[in-house]
């Protein structure tokens, strides 16, 4: 609905030479009476939009957090799985990959990199996200809050709405597989049948798992490990 403010015009003027410029002025003065009365309820359009920009930020953290959460424990358990490594050599090995994420910031370099050096291709792997679009109950919202103000409750329902479409915005697994594939590659000298059997077991694992607890404490059932901290950089 903040998105749906901003496009909408203060005022809209017609070619000068078919509107009277009394109409004109009778217009813009209803619009200035309306913002005016807007401005007594004590909740601007700004504040609304503030209000969403920041619920869109928190709703994409916590969703990243999540989803980051996930991957690193079901990463932990896999390459358990795989390679029966030791506590220490797992936490090396997740390490190495939150290093060779950091080290790239384009999704397409590290992609390629990876198909590059590994083989594997794992540009398929993305969650897409969502678009947002404005619904019929979404203008008629913005059109009563034009004529009555914004309430709180208007306020609390912008911040829900921005939360989860921050929650719903794209999550680049691509990225995070590449990661994998350059790490087994760079540590152990896995070849593309290893890589690729690996990756299809952290996906298995991750979908096991519902909450970001429950993953977390299969992670440390079955590693030893509390990866939380790696979350966390």
């Amino acid at each position: 609905m903040a998105q749906e403010m901003n496009r909408s015009p203060v005022s809209h003027f017609l070619d000068p030479q078919s509107m009277r410029a009394g109409s004109i002025i009778r217009k813009v003065e209803k619009q200035q009476a309306a913002y005016a009365s807007l401005a007594q309820q004590g909740i601007t359009w700004q504040e609304l939009k503030k209000v969403y920009d920041e619920s869109v930020e928190q709703g994409k953290r916590d969703m990243i957090d999540f989803r980051m959460t996930f991957f690193y424990a079901s990463t932990a358990i896999a390459v358990h799985e795989a390679l029966s490594l030791s506590d220490d050599e797992i936490m090396r090995f997740l390490e190495r990959l939150a290093s060779v994420l950091g080290e790239e910031h384009s999704l397409q370099t590290i992609v390629g990199k990876a198909k590059e050096k590994t083989g594997v291709d794992v540009s398929n792997a993305d969650t897409l996200s969502k678009p947002i679009t404005k619904t019929r109950a979404d203008r008629k919202a913005a059109e009563r809050m034009r004529r009555t103000g914004i309430s709180p409750a208007d306020l609390e329902e912008e911040r829900q709405i921005g939360y989860q479409h921050g929650w719903n915005t794209a999550f680049y697994t691509s990225a995070c597989y590449a990661a994998t594939a350059l790490t087994m590659k760079s540590l152990y000298n896995s070849n593309e049948v290893q890589i690729e059997r690996l990756l299809d077991r952290v996906g298995e694992i991750t979908d096991e798992e519902i909450s970001r607890a429950d993953i977390l404490e299969r992670c440390s059932r079955e590693t030893g490990l509390d990866v939380s901290g790696i979350i966390q950089r």
